[in-house]
């Protein structure tokens, strides 16, 4: 018969699904801030936020708890073009020329994110891990009310770790880090319900690719262990419904999402040659509600506080919660 997982492997195995589900997890933070700066092209600049959450996993042996904190900052500006007519006012004239009317293309930003967790795994196992990531994105938004965003990320993982086997004999330590990159598109529409343009539903399609390089390294019992390559490909269907007003904005999201090709294999190897592997199929399809808004401190809106709370379901990598709370000064 074929050598089953052992409890200290499916730990092992624990420790990189977490940094699966937070570099999955993260794409969706930024997105809050393309939204912001595309409905309201003055919200360009030096903007950050805060987060803190809980994901956890407990399915057919697999088992971890994380808590995880982080934050993001980030800069962003927009580029303009210039149409062929010109926007006067009534004291314009030899003094004050009629200024050309500018046609906005897209904003372009760049930011950075850390994220760290500790982990509690079974039998009283536990590790500490932590995410830097480095984002360009950009955002184009159409006539029609149509948007395009678009994100790249680059983002290095590491983790420490203690595992306990079953018989609380024997405790493996070791060490692992890795790279990831994240490609993301993202399409919406968002449509007014009445005139004033307060109330509006907002429906969403993204689709991401993602791959997080393989890794090895040895335990401290010389067990020799070996991650392949994760590769991702997410699709994402969404509807938000929302109401923005002079001093700010809110909303509440569902979203339908599918992994369509994810996969964790690893192998396990000692000096004598003996050997062992095992696979979790991170194929799946689940749903996520969150909410979230901003107020503005000043009327000319260089001051703005945000906040986001999300939450899972019917997925085997759970969101207990998410809270992310934000504030941007511009200039």
């Amino acid at each position: 018969p074929n050598p089953q997982p052992t409890p200290t492997m499916k730990s092992i195995e624990a420790v990189s699904l977490s940094h699966y589900f937070t570099w999955r997890q993260e794409i969706d933070t930024l997105h809050q801030r393309l939204g912001e700066v595309r409905d309201n092209y003055e919200l360009e600049g030096l903007w950050a936020r805060g987060y803190a959450g809980r994901n956890r996993i407990n399915s057919n042996g697999y088992y971890f708890r994380d808590n995880y904190k982080g934050i993001q900052i980030g800069l962003d500006r927009n580029y303009y073009e210039y149409k062929d007519s010109y926007r006067c006012r009534e004291k314009d004239g030899e003094n004050f020329p009629c200024k050309r009317e500018k046609k906005h293309d897209w904003t372009y930003g760049t930011g950075l994110s850390y994220t760290e967790g500790d982990l509690k795994l079974s039998r009283g196992g536990n590790a500490d891990n932590w995410m830097a990531s480095w984002w360009l994105y950009g955002v184009r938004k159409f006539s029609n009310g149509g948007y395009l965003d678009l994100v790249g990320k680059v983002s290095r993982f590491s983790n420490e770790f203690s595992a306990w086997s079953s018989d609380y004999l024997l405790n493996t330590k070791g060490r692992d880090k890795t790279w990831g990159y994240t490609l993301s598109a993202e399409y919406g529409n968002k449509h007014y319900l009445f005139e004033n343009k307060d109330w509006y539903l907002d429906p969403q399609l993204q689709i991401v690719y993602g791959r997080i390089f393989g890794s090895s390294f040895r335990t401290n019992n010389d067990v020799n262990v070996h991650h392949n390559a994760v590769n991702s490909l997410i699709g994402r269907a969404g509807v938000a419904l929302g109401y923005e007003g002079k001093k700010g904005s809110a909303f509440v999201k569902v979203d339908g999402l599918r992994e369509f090709k994810g996969k964790l294999v690893t192998t396990y190897k000692l000096d004598d040659g003996s050997f062992n592997a095992s696979r979790f199929n991170l194929k799946e399809t689940w749903g996520e509600v969150s909410a979230g808004g901003t107020y503005t401190f000043s009327r000319k809106k260089d001051k703005l506080a945000h906040f986001y709370v999300k939450r899972s379901f019917a997925s085997k990598l759970k969101t207990d919660y998410r809270v992310d709370i934000g504030f941007e000064y511009i200039f």
